[in-house]
């Protein structure tokens, strides 16, 4: 417990999930999932194999 008033401070940790899908039959094909520090264009290449 923290007197005077203070409150511990928690940082919320993120994740990013990235989806490619099929337009035509909505059918998911591909999915990554990364941390928020990293970009969408970076993944792009991945997805798209």
């Amino acid at each position: 417990m923290m007197g005077n008033g203070a409150r511990a401070s928690k940082r919320r940790r993120w994740c990013k999930v990235r989806l490619g899908g099929d337009a035509r039959t909505f059918e998911i094909r591909a999915i990554e999932v990364t941390g928020s520090r990293v970009g969408d264009a970076p993944m792009l290449p991945e997805l798209l194999e």
